[in-house]
């Protein structure tokens, strides 16, 4: 093999593993407690569904890692995606970010409360009312302004706490897998409506789980291309009748 087919195919090669970092997706799945009204009935199991984006890069100004702390938050469009995607059996519409500059924040965070007690958070709210998210209950009859899930963790773990920037993918890759609660310690799912609590869920399970890595639109153009450039250049030096 000849320096320049030797030279492509390492170049090959180590295309391969460019891919994106895998978004991480939360699956609530939680009983309706607030009664019986705006599509839900008391006690029915529904799920929200949140997925992180897939490009970080410590732009939120509100980050914060300490020693009991991890939080990742959105509060203008310029900032890292903390959700790409919010949605569920428990709403109707499609999620959608404000383009207006702290108009909404987006938070992932999970902190320790006690020795064996972890909380995570995840929510979308609206900053500045009016507005709303592009969601709505399941009935579709209101758009709450606030889809704050805050589940407790208890005897789960161990949760590290960094004191710096860690990838939200990464980190919570070591902590796919199912985690299940009973009880008045599960914590709560609230919808919220100009500030005051619309609807409550409590949780009964929580699944993270990190979806297919996918190469980059570029890196599939580099490899195709270094592909077809290996395949002319062979084409050019066999033998010609």
């Amino acid at each position: 093999m000849n320096k320049t087919i030797l030279g492509l195919s390492f170049l090959l090669i180590a295309l391969v593993p460019t891919v994106r970092a895998n978004p991480i997706t939360f699956t609530v799945t939680a009983t309706a407690y607030s009664g019986s009204n705006y599509g839900y009935i008391e006690g029915q199991s529904y799920t929200f569904v949140y997925t992180t984006g897939d490009s970080f890069t410590n732009s939120g100004r509100n980050n914060y890692f300490g020693s009991a702390d991890n939080s990742w938050t959105q509060y203008t469009p310029s900032e890292d995606t903390v959700w790409s995607t919010l949605g569920g059996t428990a709403l109707t519409g499609s999620f959608t970010y404000s383009q207006t500059d702290g108009a909404e924040v987006s938070l992932l965070a999970i902190s320790a409360v006690s020795e064996n007690r972890n909380q995570l958070t995840l929510s979308a709210a609206l900053h500045v009312l009016p507005g709303n998210l592009g969601l709505a209950t399941a009935d579709a009859s209101v758009q709450p302004d606030q889809i704050t899930a805050n589940i407790v963790l208890l005897n789960y773990g161990p949760f590290n706490y960094t004191s710096s920037y860690t990838d939200p993918r990464t980190y919570f890759s070591d902590h796919t897998g199912e985690y299940a609660f009973s009880g008045d310690l599960a914590g709560d799912v609230d919808l919220v409506l100009n500030h005051s609590l619309l609807f409550r869920f409590i949780p009964t399970h929580l699944t993270i789980s990190t979806t297919t890595a996918v190469p980059e639109p570029s890196t599939y153009a580099a490899i195709c291309g270094g592909v077809a450039l290996i395949g002319a250049t062979l084409w050019r030096r066999r033998p010609h009748c």
